[in-house]
């Protein structure tokens, strides 16, 4: 084979190639399935799909099905008698709510890429504002009492404001402070009746579980467990409002009118005191009154008038087999999204 051919055949396999990754993944774009999801998609599919909160809840909820307690000592000395430094992490923990903070932040990093836990400490200066108080390293030695409370924060509302440089070696790379914004994914209504805020925060004040390094090693990277069976949740969507959809027209009585050959379309109009470019609003109004009355009746010469039957087609194969499949890339097994089973 020639060079020239051996090109032309190179280039025409390359063009085929390209065509159909195109169709592909336009196709995918074109009903509904974004080629790039992002941080804000999946918090999204999080809080509104039951599928995708299912899923989190099961997994998050069986690791802290019972929250975590400290025991000092042995634990084969048995001694049922609780000690100081017990009884002083059980105070703090259920005035802080710690441990409902981190199972509220382990939720946020398992749907999406990371997650934080603000830390709201007692070590303000006089007259101190808290864009100034936040921003400052903390110092000194902690005591529990110190501690206000914990701040769960989706990843939308803090990232990166600036990281350790060169000059530190060791945390090179790391985040330094944060930049903090209570409201900003609410929703418009909710963010309008709130005050704008913007907050920097230094990173000996915030704790983060997830990948906010934009290299970070794999374990600490966020679970984004939703992510594999994105596709198939796109899809549950899609059916479930063309089904929905489609329930609805068919139950709202679509009418048609069939004129024969003879009909004087006139005439009608006449009939409803119009003119001819006015006949079809009559007609409409006619439905509606139809469809919204128990007793209703339509005038008409030569024709016939009639419901539009709408048949919804069979998808309880496609969709049985889009649930199979997402609850397989969660690992969670098919009978907890159908409510038939807790964990």
């Amino acid at each position: 084979m020639s060079t020239d051919k051996m090109e032309l055949a190179l280039n025409e396999s390359v063009s085929r190639y390209t065509s159909a990754f195109n169709q592909f993944y336009g196709g995918s774009s074109q009903i509904g399935i974004p080629n790039h999801i992002d941080g804000d998609r999946l918090k999204t599919y999080y809080e509104r799909n039951a599928y995708a909160n299912a899923a989190v809840n099961a997994i998050c909820g069986k690791v802290w099905e019972e929250y975590p307690s400290m025991v000092e000592g042995e634990e084969e000395n048995n001694n049922t008698d609780e000690t100081p430094i017990e009884k002083e992490i059980k105070k703090f923990s259920r005035r802080t709510k710690l441990w409902a903070s981190l199972f509220e932040i382990d939720k946020r990093r398992a749907a999406c890429e990371y997650s934080a836990l603000i830390i709201q400490i007692k070590d303000a200066e006089p007259g101190e504002s808290t864009s100034e108080h936040w921003s400052r390293p903390v110092s000194g030695n902690l005591n529990p009492d110190d501690i206000l409370k914990f701040i769960p924060v989706w990843q939308q509302n803090i990232t990166v404001n600036s990281r350790y440089g060169i000059e530190d070696p060791e945390r090179y790379g790391e985040p330094r402070t944060f930049t903090y914004q209570p409201y900003s994914n609410d929703t418009v209504s909710n963010r309008n009746t709130k005050e704008s805020q913007v907050i920097t925060i230094h990173e000996s004040r915030v704790f983060v579980v997830g990948d906010v390094y934009g290299q970070g090693d794999v374990s600490t990277a966020g679970n984004k467990v939703i992510m594999p069976g994105f596709n198939q949740l796109a899809m549950i969507e899609m059916i479930e409002g063309a089904s929905t959809t489609g329930t609805v027209k068919s139950a709202a009585g679509h009418m048609k009118f069939i004129f024969d050959k003879e009909a004087r379309l006139d005439e009608i109009a006449q009939m409803y005191g119009v003119d001819l470019g006015g006949l079809k609003a009559k007609f409409d109004e006619q439905v509606e009154r139809i469809n919204n009355g128990l007793s209703a009746a339509v005038m008409g010469q030569g024709m016939d008038v009639s419901g539009i039957d709408i048949t919804l087609p069979d998808i309880d194969t496609i969709y049985e087999g889009l649930k199979t499949a997402f609850a397989g890339s969660v690992r969670v097994p098919i009978t907890i999204f159908k409510g038939n089973e807790t964990g």
